[in-house]
């Protein structure tokens, strides 16, 4: 349901860019903005996708429907965005960079070991994706227990109970 949620307000995000810079009122493409018109699509992706993180642990958590934990996801992100896309940005380079050295010594075992099963970059892949995607995984949680710790002054403990 994310996935399909991100790759629409990608549609949304690029369409509104192209009507405010890509078309002009006769209708003729305007061919000398399209870099500026995809700088205004990434940022309104950027945003809208940064407002829907919280999500899954807004549902999760406090049992809302997807329209409500939706708004309830904007309104905890809201004044926050900024860092969370920068504690997104972090865990991205860090995990392209882990995920960059786990692949070429998988890339030099595959060459030494095995010269056409691929098997050691296989794993290596593998290995990666797993440790990145583990992560991922915790993080959301994290900062929605930690937005609402700030915002709601709610104790990590008592968001806990819900897994009793």
């Amino acid at each position: 349901a994310i996935l399909i949620l991100s790759g629409l307000i990608a549609w949304f995000c690029t369409f509104i860019s192209k009507l405010i810079i890509g078309t002009v009122p006769l209708g003729r493409s305007l061919s000398l903005f399209p870099l500026l018109s995809a700088v205004i699509s990434l940022i309104l992706f950027l945003v809208l996708f940064i407002s829907i993180t919280l999500l899954a642990p807004a549902c999760v958590v406090e049992g809302l429907g997807a329209v409500q934990s939706i708004k309830r996801s904007a309104a905890l992100t809201q004044n926050y965005r900024l860092k969370i896309f920068g504690i997104f940005m972090a865990t991205m380079a860090i995990f392209g960079t882990i995920g960059f050295i786990i692949g070429f010594i998988g890339g030099i075992l595959d060459s030494i070991l095995f010269t056409h099963a691929k098997v050691a970059a296989i794993a290596s892949e593998s290995l990666s994706f797993l440790i990145s995607s583990t992560f991922s995984a915790v993080m959301f949680p994290v900062i929605y227990c930690k937005l609402r710790e700030i915002k709601e002054g709610t104790a990590i403990e008592s968001l806990a109970k819900v897994f009793d």
